[in-house]
């Protein structure tokens, strides 16, 4: 049955001025569906609204029914401990043992969060929507940020910078530290957080807008089969951000993502996208990552895939950027980055395959586009000359020039960030055994020169190596 909180005995008010929590939460409490009418509800976060497995909270649409924190909430510890700042949440115990709660429905409703106006707060800090430890449910429709829906009638002034915080939906789970049983039968409770689904949602203004397996607010996270889809994600200093190394199975398609804004005096660096798991999968879309302020540097990193990434398919979808400062990095192994051609298309002119030539004030990548790949970070190549050729006698992600005698350049398939990376070289120059030396001509991110010698006790002369190994890797 669905309780309308509107009624008796409930009698939400919904003017923007009463707070509501008590008796929505009353409601929640005696029926598993509520129906919250077009209206304003005010939402006090040190208390929040707490669901339990098979909660629904359906509003009239996202921009009619508008779920409206008071001032208040909680430090990144209080939050982490889930000691308050949450809007809607599930109740979790970080020292006990813990119920799973499954099967959460949020649908048609804004929730807009309220943080000081002229100052960036580190003890208030709000969550708009909180779904960590609530497995396999679905988020649809439902507005979520500091800034309120456009289709609204809330009184309430964009702010700008002073938007930038808290953070807008948190997806994770945190395994309690009450350790149960004895010896090495002894375990920790754990109590979901995987395979949600966060469709067609729009997050504005918060300082994380979507944030799965957050590192502050539970860094052990491993949140699988997470759906991001066909969402409107605008204004943060991060925008769709999976920080754990341990999440995976998770897709992201359709979202619409743009306009970082970096919350003022933080110098954490700002993140279109960034993924820190494994065998996730990113397509389709659209990403804007242009620098809103049309002054400072607003965006850090269009693209970045963390050391312990590997196996991730990222298609970018059509995009572009005219953050000059931003970078694309892949630090993991074997990720995939492809993109989708788009006008104009970005051309490299400077050959630095991170961020763009200083001269291009508004860039879009084409399908050929080159990302550094860390999965291209220890190439090596052994080989030897034959009289005629080089003859490559075993390597990868490196190809040699024999340029003259005792001269030989080694090229990288894919360059190096910088020009300081580490080199690793061994050679015989005859049958005999002489070990011969080595100098290195030049170094840069796409090449190494060496020239080769005898060293057979006399003077030294340059000459072919019997065989060469040469390997790099990324300082």
């Amino acid at each position: 049955m669905t309780v309308n909180v509107k009624d008796a005995p409930y009698s939400a008010a919904g003017d923007g001025v009463t707070d509501d929590t008590a008796a929505i939460q009353a409601a929640l409490d005696n029926s598993y569906r509520i129906f919250i009418p077009a209206g304003v509800s005010r939402i006090d976060p040190a208390v929040g609204l707490v669901v339990r497995t098979g909660s629904q909270i359906v509003g009239e649409g996202r921009g009619a029914t508008i779920l409206r924190a008071f001032e208040g909430g909680g430090s990144i510890t209080d939050l982490a401990a889930y000691s308050g700042g949450s809007i809607i949440c599930r109740a979790f115990n970080p020292m006990g043992e813990n119920d799973y709660v499954t099967d959460v429905v949020l649908r048609d409703f804004g929730v807009v969060l309220t943080h000081p106006s002229n100052s960036i707060t580190t003890t208030d800090i709000q969550i708009g929507v909180d779904l960590r430890n609530i497995t396999r449910s679905i988020v649809e429709r439902v507005h979520v940020g500091n800034i309120k829906p456009h289709d609204s009638a809330l009184d309430k002034p964009l702010r700008q910078q002073y938007d930038i915080q808290g953070y807008g939906i948190v997806i994770g789970n945190v395994s309690s530290g009450l350790e149960l049983g004895e010896g090495e039968e002894k375990v920790t409770p754990y109590a979901g957080g995987e395979v949600n689904t966060i469709r067609n949602c729009a997050v504005w203004g918060a300082y994380k807008l979507i944030t799965q397996d957050d590192g502050d607010l539970c860094p052990s996270s491993a949140a699988h089969g997470t759906t991001v889809d066909t969402c409107d994600l605008q204004g943060g200093h991060h925008i769709l951000v999976q920080e754990s190394p341990y999440a995976t199975g998770n897709s992201w398609r359709g979202n619409t993502l743009q306009a970082v804004v970096k919350q003022p005096n933080n110098a954490n660096p700002s993140f279109l996208i960034r993924v820190g798991g494994y065998n996730n999968h990113m397509a389709d879309g659209y990403i804007e990552g242009q620098d809103v302020t049309g002054e400072v540097p607003q965006l850090d990193y269009f693209l970045y895939l963390g050391n312990s990434s590997h196996n991730n398919r990222i298609a970018l979808p059509y995009f572009s950027y005219s953050s000059l400062a931003a970078q694309m990095v892949d630090d993991g192994q074997r990720n995939i980055v492809t993109g989708f051609l788009a006008e104009p298309q970005f051309t490299d002119t400077d050959n630095d395959p991170l961020t763009p030539p200083v001269e291009t004030s508004k860039a879009s990548f084409g399908p050929a586009f080159t990302l550094y790949d860390g999965a291209h970070a220890e190439p090596w190549v052994k080989f030897h000359w034959n009289g005629a050729d080089v003859v490559i006698d075993g390597g990868q992600g490196a190809s040699v020039v024999r340029v003259g005698v005792g001269d030989y350049l080694v090229n990288w398939d894919k360059p190096f960030r910088t020009n300081d990376y580490a080199l690793s070289v061994s050679l015989n120059t005859n049958p005999s055994g002489h070990p011969g030396s080595i100098t290195l001509g030049s170094q840069t991110a796409s090449n190494a020169r060496f020239y080769t010698y005898i060293d057979a006790g006399g003077p030294l002369a340059q000459a072919d190596p019997q065989f060469m190994y040469v390997s790099a890797k990324n300082g």
